[in-house]
């Protein structure tokens, strides 16, 4: 009987250490597929965005009380994004730093762009989490180190 207590507990400890464990290759692919999304925002194309994301794509920005905005949906996200492009300057982004474990991805990035012939740049910090390939969620957190780097 305590054979089959050891062997269980020694089953059930593979088990969960084998579902925690991040596979390199996922976690690779998964950086792959939020940089190409970065850089499909950064060259301004939606179209190519969407290629990346769930029909069912949620995405929140928070400030320091918790959540000031949610969207969902390919059209919805199209709609933000083809006006947000029309409407600022975005001259580059900049992935700083990708942190990954498994299907759930931190990211530092530095966007740049212009406003009033003055260009500017600050830090900021997403977290992607990724559902059968594709994008399902994203968290925008407050920017910080705004800067002002030169008059055009």
């Amino acid at each position: 009987m305590k054979l089959k207590a050891v062997l269980l507990s020694l089953s059930i400890g593979l088990l969960i250490s084998s579902c925690s464990e991040p596979d390199n290759k996922t976690s690779l692919s998964n950086k792959q597929l939020v940089r190409n999304y970065i850089e499909a925002f950064a060259a301004q194309q939606p179209e190519k965005m969407l290629t990346m994301v769930s029909d069912d794509i949620r995405w929140h920005y928070l400030d320091l009380n918790g959540i000031s905005y949610s969207g969902s949906g390919k059209k919805q996200l199209t709609k933000e994004l083809v006006s947000y492009f029309a409407s600022t300057d975005l001259q580059a982004v900049e992935v700083l730093k990708i942190q990954s474990e498994g299907d759930w991805l931190t990211v530092f990035e530095a966007p740049t762009w212009l406003k009033d012939k003055q260009k500017y740049t600050q830090k900021g910090v997403a977290v992607y989490y990724i559902e059968d390939a594709k994008i399902s969620q994203v968290w925008y957190y407050p920017a910080f180190e705004k800067q002002e780097l030169s008059s055009q």
